[in-house]
């Protein structure tokens, strides 16, 4: 399949046509967020008749300039990539739906059909994605022809893992499309659409190699001896030895307050709208680095808000994240303070703590939203300040909001003269001490993240070795450090290191100071700390290459490169992995943990699987994922993390756990399955072959049948208490019973009482016949029972058993028990074969 997601704007889709004919390969395209209706139509024409290179044909034409899709071939067709909820997102996408709410036409009314978007905006941007897929649809139906639909178009509406979304906007497709007090020609959305589904990454329940071997001596340099808040040059540290400006820092700096006392003052300045307020400040003649921001929270203050530092423009420090106080806990209490943060995308989704450096002589602003129609201590209030600033005045920016660049909407103007200031906000601070006169050292702590020893939030995986300590070598310019280490057995070994580095170029996410790592006379690392998403100055996981080595002794070397002295790296803790830790064995059983992409709910992975196949397959379509594979790093903490994309290229044990993967996504009925991060090398396609997951692939090509084997088999008999599913109209991931945790049974309900509502079961049918489906309910009203979408359907009074005969293939089905009318309880549904 040629997959036209990263198809150049500048390259006509007539190359993109020309390309997949001649190799005989489908297509899917991601056509564009902001297209409009004409291009639609446009685009069905192009891959129906051609083009004479300006406009599509709009009937079959000899010897086109430009011909149309080959007969032989399918299109698939998907509305951008990650629509909605990705970081990702085109703006001019978000603008458009931005001037639908604004102008709240006939869009707006479609998506607003039952009031919910008009009380969450998001839910009407998902809406809208899901209508434009909708649109989409119509128009090539309108070219193709209903028979062509599913056959040949193949249109395709994606979710985010097991969030609400896959499941939300089907129905919202079913609530409105398939009502005829809305359309004159209602579609279920089986007709609509051919398949939804996620994104299906696996991962390794042990990313980074953690265990209680200890190959290295005194990996966490805890038995240097190092006076407290103190850097020492080539100290006496078991294990390791120094050259040149490398030594030991103790992590511990004093810390000193920016602002001596916060004054309790009358609450008489009012703040009319939602607001940005804060305290504009000049740094002194030396640096400071600042450990963490302070709030006090007003009694009346609502929901949340963010606290953070920036520029005189508004700016933010390094793309550094800002904090979210909760208002209503924080109430009346003395200042708050949370450590700083080093943001690496729009979202915070990982531990990623550091220091943020103030330079002498600058001025910033420490700044923290506010809630509307608020009063406020008076900004002229007197405020005693550190002699390492000095305080300008009160600044603030209404009518605007913080986000992860600064402050947005509005600038900042000062309304308070010299030392005073809102009474509210405050940071703690350390000055640099120098190792020799002109070296600063300057190490993070991050055992201040409270999250640290618990082994980080969200998506961090911080090894167990790594979440205690009080101290970090450090490398200055060019320096280096050694030891030798004795490994017992055979194997594929890499180091793991926690580090960052100094941040004397704020605007650069790489480290300022480049080093390599050898073991013996292999490099396996030569790069700096940093990168997009794990910004320099963040204390995050790095790891090297692996490499075989035999039992017996090595030597470690780490040597850096700069020639700028007061360019340094920092080490806190460092382990020696065994590759055995990280994929298990030659089974890979430490393989199909879930795939640790953004956004990814912390579950297995066979979980996701069964419940992201159920949500297409109760709608009767087909369960598809437009990306997949190995992302054991994630997007978090995969960059610069290298052994993990060398093994799943190169190890023999990756192709394993790839057709393990495999396995278990057809096991529930997954029908594909993509490989995108990290891209293959298009010009080794010559060796496909010789790559781990395209051999597995290969492989399963050639040789692989899989009949699913997950779902329960009948016959069977479903009741409330088998796991199942739930929703109804307009419903998000709340109106779900889950599977396997039922975490979220709290919002379901034995009594079924919503019209449109629903309660769903998946099932497989061992082999291809005719099979009895019998319900049994109790209740007044109506009901209809639903097999695959609407594949067959029967409708019958509450308190009567209704029954279906239907024929079913071999395959994995799902049934649903509709509400039409009244209100109702399940008692049974029996599924069994019929004679």
């Amino acid at each position: 399949m040629i997959v036209g997601q990263r198809w150049r704007g500048d390259m006509a889709y007539e190359k993109l046509i020309l390309a997949a004919n001649e190799i005989g390969r489908d297509i899917h395209l991601n056509f564009s967020g902001s297209c409009n209706e004409e291009f639609m139509h446009k685009l069905a024409l192009l891959f129906k008749y051609g083009s004479d290179g300006r406009e599509p044909y709009t009937k079959p034409t000899p010897n086109p300039v430009w011909p149309p899709l080959s007969p032989n071939l399918r299109l698939y067709l998907e509305h951008g990539n990650e629509m909605g909820w990705s970081a990702i997102q085109p703006r001019a996408w978000h603008e458009d739906y931005k001037k639908i709410v604004e102008e709240k036409g006939e869009i707006y009314k479609i998506l607003n059909h039952d009031g919910a978007v008009e009380k969450n905006y998001f839910t009407g941007l998902m809406r809208y994605h899901a209508y434009r897929t909708v649109r989409m649809s119509e128009n090539m139906r309108a070219v193709w022809g209903d028979e062509a639909m599913g056959e040949v178009i193949r249109v395709c509406l994606f979710g985010q893992y097991e969030r609400w979304f896959q499941e939300g906007l089907v129905q919202f497709i079913n609530d409105y499309f398939n009502n005829p007090r809305y359309v004159k020609t209602p579609r279920p959305p089986n007709e609509i659409l051919w398949a939804s589904g996620p994104a299906v990454y696996y991962g390794s329940n042990n990313v980074f190699m953690d265990s209680e071997r200890r190959y290295l001596v005194n990996g966490n340099f805890e038995s240097a001896r190092v006076p407290v808040g103190t850097p020492v040059l080539t100290p006496s540290c078991p294990g390791w030895q120094f050259e040149g400006t490398a030594g030991i820092v103790d992590i511990h700096y004093p810390r000193e307050l920016a602002i001596k006392s916060l004054p309790e003052r009358p609450v008489t300045y009012r703040v009319k709208k939602k607001s940005v307020i804060g305290i504009q400040f000049k740094v002194g003649k030396r640096d400071l680095f600042v450990y963490d921001v302070g709030r006090k929270v007003l009694r009346g203050e609502k929901g949340r808000v963010n606290v953070t530092i920036v520029d005189e423009q508004g700016k933010a420090l390094y793309s550094s994240k800002h904090d979210a106080f909760n208002c209503g806990k924080l109430q009346g209490k003395p200042v708050t303070f949370h450590h700083v943060e080093f943001c690496g995308w729009a979202t915070s989704d990982s531990s990623r703590i550091g220091v943020w450096r103030l330079q002498a002589g600058k001025r910033y602003c420490l700044v923290s939203e506010t809630t509307g129609n608020l009063r406020m201590p008076a900004p002229d209030t007197p405020l005693a300040a550190h002699p390492a600033i000095a305080i300008e005045g009160a600044v603030i920016a209404e009518n605007a909001t913080l986000y992860h660049k600064g402050i947005r909407n509005a600038k900042l103007k000062k309304i308070s003269g010299p030392g005073t200031g809102f009474p509210l906000l405050n940071f703690h601070f350390a000055f640099a001490r120098e190792v020799k006169p002109g070296i600063p050292i300057m190490p993070s702590n991050p055992y201040l993240d409270p999250t640290w020893a618990k082994g980080g939030k969200g998506k961090s995986h911080i090894p167990s070795y790594h979440r205690q300590g009080g101290k970090a070598a450090f490398l200055a310019g060019k320096a280096k450090m050694w030891q030798t280490f004795t490994i017992p057995e055979d194997g594929e070994y890499a180091l793991v290191f926690t580090a960052n580095g100094s941040i004397n170029n704020p605007r650069s996410r790489n480290g300022d100071n480049p080093f390599t790592i050898t073991i013996d006379d292999q490099v396996v690392w030569n790069d700096r700390v940093g990168a997009g998403r794990k910004p320099n100055g963040g204390v995050f996981q790095w790891g090297t290459s692996y490499i075989h080595l035999k039992a017996g002794r090595h030597r470690l070397t780490i040597q850096s490169r700069s020639p700028n002295p007061r360019d340094v790296v920092y080490f806190y803790t460092m382990h020696l992995g065994n590759l055995k830790d990280y994929y298990g064995g030659p089974t890979a059983k430490n393989f199909l943990a879930a795939g640790e992409a953004t956004g990814q709910t912390q579950s297995r992975f066979e979980q996701n699987a069964q419940l992201c196949t159920a949500m297409a397959q109760l709608w009767g379509l087909v369960p598809y994922a437009y990306e997949g594979g190995t992302n054991a790093g994630g997007d978090w903490n995969g960059e610069k993390v290298l052994y993990p994309n060398q093994f799943k290229w190169s190890h023999p044990i990756s192709k394993v756990a790839d057709n393990q993967w495999a396995m278990f996504w057809h096991k529930f009925g997954g029908a594909n399955a993509f490989y995108y991060y990290p891209g293959f090398v298009y010009k080794y396609l010559y060796r496909a072959e010789t790559f781990m997951p395209w051999a597995a692939a290969i492989e399963r090509a050639h040789t692989f049948v899989h009949e699913p084997s997950g779902p329960v088999p009948v016959p069977a008999t479903f009741t409330l208490k088998t796991p199942h599913f739930q929703g109804q109209p307009g419903s998000t991931w709340e109106g779900w019973i889950h599977p396997f945790t039922r975490r979220y049974a709290k919002n379901i309900s034995r009594v079924i009482s919503v019209p449109g509502a629903w309660k769903g079961f998946v099932f497989r049918t061992p082999r291809a016949g005719w099979y009895h489906l019998q319900l049994r309910t109790k209740g007044s009203g109506r009901v209809t029972l639903l097999v695959n979408g609407d594949q067959a359907s029967v409708t019958g009074e509450t308190g009567s058993a209704i029954a279906l005969r239907v024929w079913l293939p071999q395959a994995v089905h799902a049934v649903r028990v509709l509400n039409v009318k009244g209100k109702y309880e399940l008692d049974s549904l029996t599924i069994s074969p019929s004679p």
